[in-house]
């Protein structure tokens, strides 16, 4: 691997909207695929977790206080999340953190870069010898009736999701 001057750390990620149900309880979150043992060099999340474990498996996804609070949910529990690209899938609360940010606490969430992957539905659009990060986008626009789609409306009025991020 290259080394850049002034670079201590990278980490591949996948970011984007998702839909999180827990009953008739829905949020969107900003969904977080991560390689634990890169990323945790630069969010040092596992300092972060007041409840449960940092792990990070392909069935595992860390929330944080606010959201945990907001659906009634705890470490063990099982949360559905539906990411951008439509794919559903149950993973299991392993960890909730506090980010010391009202606003990360209720959105963020955090697991396996592959299991984001898969969620996101994601396709390499550019990859350098000199960065590992991905670009995730849908292989398709968003149909009118998926789950993010419709909760990303609800939130801003708009229909506009265009990418992963919904801007």
């Amino acid at each position: 691997m290259c080394t850049v001057p002034g670079v201590v750390a990278v980490s591949p990620t996948v970011t984007g909207s998702a839909v999180v149900v827990r009953g008739d309880a829905t949020r969107v979150v900003l969904l977080t695929g991560m390689d634990p043992e890169l990323h945790y060099d630069i969010l040092p999340l596992p300092e972060k977790i007041v409840r449960g474990t940092a792990r990070a498996t392909g069935t595992d996804i860390l929330i944080g206080t606010d959201l945990a609070s907001d659906l009634g949910m705890d470490v063990g529990d099982k949360l559905r999340v539906t990411g951008a690209g439509g794919v559903t899938t149950t993973l299991t609360i392993a960890g909730i953190f506090d980010l010391g940010n009202k606003r990360g606490n209720a959105r963020s969430t955090f697991m396996a870069l592959r299991t984001a992957q898969a969620l996101m539905t994601c396709r390499v659009v550019s990859r350098t010898s000199m960065s590992p990060w991905m670009i995730c986008m849908p292989p398709r626009p968003l149909p009118n009736g998926s789950p993010v789609r419709r909760a990303y409306r609800r939130k801003v009025g708009s229909a506009r999701t265009r990418n992963c991020s919904a801007p």
